[in-house]
């Protein structure tokens, strides 16, 4: 059976690669001096890393038997009462 996560994993990828071709019919700039193809291409890329980060370490617990949950992902400890 195709794990869930790898078949939407792709989906968010698309939409942040077509964010990006569209921030890239603008100029860009640099950092001192941005262009306003800056912001949408710097969020696109950020959106695409987070996502597919996640999405990998979900997929690699689902591997393992083991529920993923984003706690688990950037390794938040429940407070102690």
């Amino acid at each position: 059976m195709l794990n869930r996560n790898v078949a939407r994993g792709p989906f968010p990828a698309l939409v942040a690669l077509i964010f990006a071709a569209t921030a890239l019919r603008y100029p860009i700039g640099d950092l001192a001096h941005a262009g306003p193809g800056l912001f949408p291409l710097m969020i696109s890329a950020t959106l695409q890393t987070i996502l597919g980060l996640f999405l990998a370490w979900q997929s690699y617990a689902a591997i393992r038997g083991k529920r993923a949950t984003l706690a688990d992902a950037i390794e938040v400890q429940p407070a102690a009462h």
